[in-house]
């Protein structure tokens, strides 16, 4: 059932039209912000303490658009199993400094990324590569639907990549960076008690020392950066038409 829930959500988000999901977007995100008391406390707090002293009418637009790009976030993981390639490329294209590192690269790379759907995006990076990328790993947290997990297990990586479980995954990882591969870590959560404690907008927060101890043992080439950016007007979808 959650599997067949998951295909016809993402069938629809990935075949309706760009004013509609706009428009859902915006109304789901408004709903989120609204109706989830405990949520907009916490993003007007971190907003406050991030930029002190601003409009509290820019603090409510801002936290406003943080919920509306989480539920972008949420559409797009749903979509993306029934996005074509030609659906890929036209809404999507790759940042040229990754495509500078693609042309140049003589080692291994561990790639540290954010959330706010690039981490969907990077499972398209070796088809929008121009050039043979070697193999390339995702470290990423399995759901806990084992059905769904292996739906979106499969469905990631139908593009080359390989999605590695921070379960059971690391080993494979190991390998990967061993070989010259190149191995993915979404870096923004808290990491809890294993973390190292680090401050972000003057706040304490534990941070994952994961990728800075994978690019040490293996002699790695780390990138911090959004591999790929996505393009959002009308004029820039017509001119990456065929």
């Amino acid at each position: 059932m959650v599997i067949f829930l998951l295909k016809f959500l993402g069938w629809l988000v990935a075949h309706a039209p760009e004013w509609l999901l706009r428009g859902a977007t915006a109304l789901l995100g408004d709903g989120l912000f609204w109706l989830v008391p405990r949520r907009r406390r916490l993003i007007l707090s971190n907003l406050d303490h991030a930029f002190p002293g601003r409009p509290r009418a820019w603090y409510g637009r801002m936290a406003r658009s943080c919920s509306h790009r989480l539920v972008e976030t949420g559409l797009l993981s749903l979509a993306t199993p029934f996005l074509s390639e030609h659906r890929i490329r036209t809404i999507a294209r790759l940042a040229p400094s990754v495509e500078n590192w693609a042309r140049t690269r003589d080692r291994a790379t561990v790639f540290a990324t954010l959330h706010l759907a690039l981490w969907e995006s990077q499972t398209w990076l070796k088809r929008l590569c121009p050039v043979p990328l070697p193999e390339f790993g995702i470290i990423f947290r399995p759901l806990d639907n084992p059905a769904a997990d292996a739906y979106v297990k499969r469905t990631r990586e139908r593009f080359g990549m390989r999605l590695l479980s921070r379960k059971g995954g690391f080993a494979d990882a190991l390998k990967i960076l061993r070989g010259g591969g190149c191995v993915g870590v979404l870096f923004d959560q808290n990491a809890g008690l294993q973390g190292a404690l680090t401050l972000l907008f003057g706040r304490v927060c534990s941070t994952t020392e994961l990728p800075g101890l994978l690019a040490t043992k293996f002699g790695a080439f780390a990138r911090c950066m959004p591999p790929v950016s996505f393009v959002t007007t009308r004029r820039q979808l017509r001119s990456r038409a065929p």
